[in-house]
């Protein structure tokens, strides 16, 4: 597999027919996370998911906001410096 440069995060998709062959999201935090065309059974066309819609979705649903002590803790895999640095700020004005 080809690198595909500094970024923090990865999606895969792929069909579950098709595992040798699959696309990799490459993403980086401070971006909002992008729309995927999502692959259905075979002989059907793909669906589009705005992940960012579904990850804001269940963040405000589940509980994550009240058990997880963001910014405190470096998220896994951490972040390097500038980007540690960026998320602490965003995380102090969303508290304000």
């Amino acid at each position: 597999m080809e690198k595909t440069g500094p970024f923090d995060y990865h999606v895969c998709v792929h069909r579950f027919d098709q595992l040798e062959d699959y696309l990799v999201y490459p993403i980086l935090v401070e971006n909002r996370l992008p729309e995927l065309a999502i692959p259905l059974l075979p002989g059907d066309g793909e669906v589009t998911i705005d992940l960012q819609a579904v990850f804001d979705r269940c963040y405000d649903t589940g509980p994550y906001r009240r058990r997880v002590e963001y910014g405190r803790i470096q998220p896994q895999p951490p972040l390097n410096a500038a980007r540690w640095a960026w998320t602490k700020r965003l995380l102090e004005q969303w508290r304000r």
